[in-house]
């Protein structure tokens, strides 16, 4: 939980609502007093919908690529949970980062083997800064 404590109060946090990171994310920011945005992408997999808190709302599937465009568009913060440390170029998790720092949104990256990778637009840098497994 280093990245929630990092950022602060998230007050909206939003997700594609896939299985995988998108569902773990989900099922640990559901116990914050936090409101839950998914915005679904078509031909997913999906977490499961039902029991979901009032405080989560669930959008209209859109194609992934406005999908991602538009979870971007409507944060703060980007936080992503790519599946390699490499940028991949046909990635829709690459293409999502790629598209945050050209929109100069602040990009944190949790990577597979725990580092945390961070990209603020002021600096135009990249840089590991925690290693996530002490916390």
């Amino acid at each position: 939980m280093y990245w929630f404590k990092h950022l602060g109060k998230v007050v909206i946090f939003r997700h594609g609502g896939c299985e995988g990171s998108d569902t773990d994310a989900h099922n640990i920011i559901k116990n914050f007093p936090t409101l839950i945005f998914v915005h679904p992408g078509t031909r997913a997999q999906y977490l499961n919908f039902n029991n979901l808190k009032s405080t989560t709302k669930v959008f209209e599937p859109k194609p992934f690529l406005e999908r991602n465009h538009d979870i971007v568009n409507l944060t703060g913060h980007f936080l992503a949970c790519p599946n390699s440390k490499i940028e991949q170029v046909r990635s829709g998790t690459w293409a999502t980062i790629r598209y945050a720092k050209k929109i100069n949104k602040p990009v944190y990256i949790i990577y597979p083997d725990g580092t945390m990778g961070y990209f603020h637009p002021e600096n135009k840098g990249h840089k590991i800064i925690k290693e996530l497994d002490a916390y």
